[in-house]
């Protein structure tokens, strides 16, 4: 339904309309209050209270499709029509029901973007980016070893090998971006620690969550880092100093999106099978 220019969808057309947008054409922005939002939030949502969007204290990137949403539905329509009447936007979406009506994967506090904080060049984000990647793959290296002889096993085979090339993607960049000469992939791939899996989290956490857990926990675990993961590419890309970066860190969002999509299809099968 659309009123005054404003397109109000439910949750199946909203899932629906993030699987077929690409990365950078949609942006969904969540209005509620910063503790609201901490406590769950929809992956790649970007939180503008909705009095600092109508006082114009922060605003709304130029991107072709924007989806509002707050807890019922009733901020974001207030949102969304603000955005059309005074902002003169098109493409403007309410999700109505909000969260409550949602009853799709959340994830909680806010992305980790602090990780990024000493990166001071695009060769630093490239390079925390690509170490992020190695933690995931390590991540799914020991879910691998944990699930020995389980249908779940290929999955997690596919995605270590997704993580690894992932990294290579950034090392592409990566020797771009940086004019002296930088050590081959394998080499500097190895060498990095990867401690830190993409969604921010120690890995030494999940290590220790994987060795208490059955099988179709893990992958309910695999899919928390995805979610996470999206979360900070999607979030790190509107970041205004990233603008050089953010068509990479967009295409790195796209691929945890992949992921969630990959996941999500386990724990189906897994739950018809069990």
């Amino acid at each position: 339904m659309t009123s005054r220019g404003v397109t109000h969808i439910n949750a199946y057309q909203l899932r629906t309309l993030m699987q077929e947008l690409p990365e950078g054409d949609f942006l969904l922005v969540d209005v509620r209050e910063t503790d609201e939002y901490e406590v769950e939030h929809i992956s790649g949502a970007r939180l503008i209270p909705l009095l600092l969007l109508e006082s114009g204290v922060e605003e709304i990137p130029e991107v072709e499709h924007v989806v509002f949403y707050c807890r019922s539905g009733a901020r974001s329509a207030r949102a969304a029509a603000h955005a059309v009447a005074r902002l003169g936007r098109r493409g403007v979406y309410n999700l109505a029901g909000g969260m409550q009506g949602w009853q799709g994967r959340t994830v909680a506090k806010r992305p980790a973007m602090r990780i990024f904080d000493t990166a001071s060049s695009a060769r630093d984000v490239l390079m925390q980016a690509m170490d992020l990647e190695k933690g995931a793959q390590r991540f799914y290296d020991a879910a691998l070893r944990a699930v020995p002889g389980h249908p779940v096993a290929r999955t997690f085979e596919t995605l270590l090998h997704a993580e690894t090339s992932h990294g290579r993607a950034l090392y592409g960049q990566l020797a771009k971006a940086v004019g002296d000469p930088v050590p081959d992939f394998e080499t500097l791939f190895a060498q990095l620690e990867g401690v830190i899996v993409e969604g921010g989290e120690p890995l030494d956490d999940l290590l220790a969550r994987l060795a208490t857990i059955d099988e179709v926990a893990i992958v309910e675990l695999a899919l928390e880092v995805e979610l996470t993961g999206y979360d900070l590419y999607r979030s790190m890309a509107d970041v205004p100093s990233m603008v050089g970066l953010r068509s990479v860190l967009l295409e790195m969002a796209e691929h945890e999106r992949a992921h969630v999509k990959v996941l999500l299809a386990e724990v189906q099968r897994l739950g018809v099978q069990g």
